[in-house]
């Protein structure tokens, strides 16, 4: 008789492979998974803002650097300055200039609401002005030069020909002698520098003349007597002459020195007109003598004008005529 079936026993039982074994015979349970620490984690990174200025801003720049290299470096050779002194002057207006177009540019940028195509755009503008103004700088200044040049050599020829015109051999009362130029009516005498002659033509109250033939520049003395008229210019010479020079010109030193060996005033005076350069020292007693109160003007057409400290030694070359 048959025994009835039986369990066979765990160490009896046979291992089956996993991969034997159906995929849906398996029942599989979800997971449940809290998703939002996941999505924080999949959120886009904010997008890398653009800069302020795009990469062919560096076109300009270099320009800028060449052309300020250019304008600086003669400057700095031609003032001999070390190479030190020269690249730190150099550095020096490269800072200036970027500075003024940064910072332009940046109000720009912000205005535009950081457009960066319009902030390049802007840069590059502001540095090719720069840059064509400082390249253009030299041909500026050598016309300017020109210029200057020009009308030196035609104020000049103007005062030859003007000096050759009044310049004339009949000086009616005064003449030259050896101790220079006299008049009959006054016992004073003139001493001319070196290649001065007598000019004849004369202004009013004028006694004595004298002036230098290359560029026009005159010496000129004047006496007043107590009951003669002045020349409007010449009224209250003493009280108003301050107010009379500044009206002609410009002032440009007031000091004390001696005519005739009396105390006097100087003033100094810049004169332009017409495209004539003079600077004029008026020489006043501050006192009558002998009756007639006297000026002595000194004319300079020279570039240099005239030096406060040669104010004596002009005012020197008029003297007392020794008695014969």
């Amino acid at each position: 008789m048959s025994q009835p079936n039986q369990e066979p026993s765990s160490s009896h039982r046979e291992d089956v492979p996993l991969d034997a074994i159906p995929l849906d015979a398996v029942p599989i349970q979800a997971i449940p998974v809290d998703e939002a620490p996941i999505q924080a984690l999949l959120v886009d990174a904010p997008a890398k803002k653009p800069t302020m200025l795009a990469w062919w801003g560096i076109v300009p720049t270099v320009l800028l650097i060449v052309s300020t290299a250019m304008t600086y470096w003669p400057v700095t050779r031609a003032l001999k300055e070390d190479n030190a002194t020269g690249i730190g002057h150099l550095v020096g207006a490269l800072l200036v200039q970027f500075l003024f177009v940064f910072v332009i540019t940046w109000v720009v940028h912000v205005i535009c609401k950081r457009s960066q195509l319009v902030a390049t755009i802007t840069f590059s503008i502001l540095l090719l002005l720069i840059s064509g103004v400082e390249l253009a700088l030299p041909a500026l200044v050598r016309a300017r030069d020109a210029a200057v040049a020009k009308a030196k050599q035609q104020r000049l020829a103007e005062a030859k020909e003007n000096a050759e015109r009044i310049l004339k051999t009949d000086v009616g009362p005064q003449k030259i002698t050896d101790a220079g130029l006299v008049h009959p009516d006054h016992r004073i005498v003139l001493t001319l520098p070196d290649g001065w002659i007598e000019v004849a033509e004369k202004q009013p109250a004028v006694i004595l003349q004298a002036g230098e033939p290359s560029i026009g520049s005159m010496i000129a003395v004047m006496a007043q007597g107590q009951s003669e008229s002045f020349p409007n210019y010449f009224r209250d010479l003493i009280a108003g002459a301050q107010e009379q020079h500044e009206a002609q010109g410009t002032v440009l030193h007031r000091l004390e020195t001696t005519l005739l060996g009396k105390r006097a005033i100087c003033f100094i005076v810049e004169v332009k007109k017409g495209g004539t350069h003079c600077v004029i020292a008026n020489i006043i007693a501050m006192e009558p003598i002998n009756g007639n109160q006297y000026v002595l003007n000194y004319y300079c057409f020279d570039e240099n004008g005239i030096d406060p400290a040669s104010i004596p030694a002009i005012a020197d070359r008029l003297q007392f005529q020794d008695a014969d």
